[in-house]
């Protein structure tokens, strides 16, 4: 099976969704919060041309592993399943890490054993005049799971 590239994104605007007439390319409108195939994290952010269009890699810690762009470590297969985002061979599950003196440097940490997994949905978005499936924090975790 050949995985697929996501790009991982913030909240976007219910604007941007809202106007396909205005968008270069036509895309289904409908958000799911699983997706039937393993697929690598692409992160896009124009503003950012040093990590735009760069492939997630994932560092191991202690019991954990970090998403970021490390230049050695590992791009791993994701999978979404009912909100839940989590790394092949089960090696963790997503979660919102907030640092108690900085929290505002929210990030996401993957763990076996986690108690309350961060949740994410899916969905198409027009971008460059192509459409891509996007991933972006769902629900009560919108905006808090950036990296």
């Amino acid at each position: 099976m050949n995985p697929l590239s996501i790009l991982l994104l913030g909240l976007l605007p219910l604007a941007a969704l809202a106007a396909p007439a205005a968008q270069s390319c036509i895309i289904p409108l409908f958000i799911t919060n699983t997706l039937g195939d393993e697929f690598s994290i692409l992160l896009h952010n124009p503003s950012k041309p040093a990590v735009h269009n760069q492939a997630l890699t994932y560092k191991r810690g202690s019991g954990y592993y970090s998403p970021g762009i490390y230049p050695s470590a590992p791009i791993w297969n994701t999978t979404l399943t009912n909100g839940n985002l989590a790394l092949d061979d089960k090696r963790g599950t997503a979660f919102i890490v907030i640092p108690k003196d900085r929290p505002q440097f929210r990030r996401i940490r993957f763990e076996k054993k986690v108690k309350t997994p961060a949740k994410y949905e899916a969905l198409y978005q027009c971008i460059n005049g192509k459409g891509q499936r996007v991933i972006r924090p769902a629900g009560d975790d919108a905006g808090q799971g950036m990296l």
